[in-house]
């Protein structure tokens, strides 16, 4: 019998070309002292899309309109990352839950590499993921899915588990910017 994965939702919110990011407080015991995507753990009985907009309320006080599942690579096998790509959202993003962070901010691109991040190994997926955002990248009606089931919305991802290298890789049928699908 296999352990069940943590299943986490985060949000990668992207504005004028540049990311927001939370950092984690020293004292957190996962990934303390680290910066990362806002988002949390999906609830039983909660689809990841439903948890990333109560993540994004709880912790940034805002509504994320139109998530995108977008890829994300994450080295902890006990993971199962569901990254959503926002760009459009209601209010201005604030520190809601400071007891969990300790600092937000936006990020270039050409800042993300000097930061300690939760995941290093996600960094070319979120640079992908701003360049996406930032050129409006039309994505095919056909492979769009909302995360509810319900098709031309939001792109759908699949999870794989990489056999060699122990990664976790999560991309959207029928786009991979010219990676391999692992």
């Amino acid at each position: 019998m296999t352990a069940s994965r943590t299943r986490i939702a985060t949000a990668l919110l992207v504005r004028d070309g540049r990311a927001l990011l939370v950092h984690r407080r020293p004292s957190r015991l996962a990934y303390p002292d680290c910066w990362g995507l806002p988002g949390g753990h999906v609830e039983p009985g909660e689809l990841p899309q439903q948890a990333v907009s109560r993540e994004c309320l709880e912790e940034l006080g805002i509504q994320i309109q139109a998530p995108r599942r977008t890829p994300m690579t994450v080295a902890d096998r006990n993971l199962e990352m569901h990254t959503f790509l926002v760009t459009s959202w209601k209010s201005e993003p604030f520190n809601a839950t400071p007891e969990e962070h300790d600092d937000l901010r936006w990020f270039s691109p050409g800042e993300l590499a000097a930061l300690t991040l939760a995941h290093p190994e996600s960094l070319p997926d979120i640079l992908d993921a701003i360049q996406i955002a930032s050129d409006h990248v039309a994505l095919p009606k056909d492979a769009l899915d909302d995360g509810l089931g319900n098709r031309g919305a939001a792109p759908q991802g699949e999870d794989l588990v990489g056999e060699g290298d122990d990664r976790q890789r999560i991309f959207i049928e029928g786009f991979d910017r010219g990676r391999r699908k692992a």
